[in-house]
């Protein structure tokens, strides 16, 4: 395990922490963002206290954090953070939700870790060191058929198109199972061959880099592919699709327009 996986466990640890004591808590403090997505006073703790042992150990590292934002830029050296992904699933006591912490280093994202603590969880990953959950190594699945793929994807409201709809609907009936788990959940279920394939796309407003700098890493250290639905594999916001790889041209090919 390199440094900075036992670092980002460490962080881990604290964030799991505050989010298990304010989970199901039924004082936990809602609050409505300008983008009208919910943030809790777990989220807001967890960021808080993730930046103060940054700036503790590694006063010289940048933060951006969906809370409290920071430098956009590619700094030298950067901690990215989600405090809690899957919030909606938090506020309501369903235990599919993570906290997500990655390290960019000039500009390229060197390692990952999701940590689900509801679900007693932990995947972590670093460049060129494979994948893991808790502690075991893992690897995408082999299947090499859209039709025997089980495939999983995201919210299917609010899409920019119905044409968009339409292709989700296609490839998930091509596909033998389909399941919407959403949120960092699905991708790891990818990076550990329980499924060939995940879909974040056709939201309005897209995801961020911030969801998507951890689960990166850890599908492609576990021999998966994660681009946009472009097939840039340096994309970090926006629409992205992971998949075992063997399926990614065939998954990107219906979202191609015809």
């Amino acid at each position: 395990m390199n440094n900075w996986i036992s670092f980002l466990n460490e962080l881990a640890d604290e964030a799991d922490k505050i989010s298990l004591a304010f989970f199901r808590n039924k004082e936990l403090s809602i609050k409505m963002k300008h983008d009208h997505s919910p943030v809790t006073e777990a989220d807001q703790k967890i960021e808080r206290v993730i930046r103060e042992l940054v700036d503790k150990r590694f006063p010289k590292m940048e933060v951006l954090g969906e809370e409290e934002g920071g430098s956009t830029e590619n700094s030298s050296l950067r901690l990215i953070i989600d405090p809690i992904d899957g919030t909606r699933n938090y506020m309501r006591g369903i235990p599919i939700y993570a906290t997500l912490l990655a390290i960019q280093e000039n500009g390229k994202i060197v390692a990952g870790l999701v940590s689900a603590p509801a679900l007693h969880g932990r995947w972590w990953a670093s460049k060129n060191d494979g994948a893991y959950y808790n502690g075991e190594s893992i690897h995408v699945s082999e299947v090499d058929k859209i039709s025997d793929a089980y495939g999983f994807h995201s919210k299917n409201v609010n899409l920019e198109s119905k044409e968009i709809e339409d292709q989700i609907y296609a490839l998930l009936s091509d596909s033998q199972y389909a399941r919407g788990f959403g949120e960092f959940y699905q991708h790891m279920l990818v990076a550990m061959g329980s499924g060939e394939y995940a879909l974040n796309v056709g939201d309005k407003g897209g995801i961020s880099i911030w969801d998507t700098a951890a689960f990166k890493i850890i599908v492609e250290e576990a021999g998966g592919k994660c681009t946009n639905i472009k097939g840039d594999s340096s994309a970090l916001d926006g629409d992205i699709i992971s998949s075992n790889g063997i399926l990614h041209d065939e998954v990107l090919e219906y979202f191609r327009n015809k």
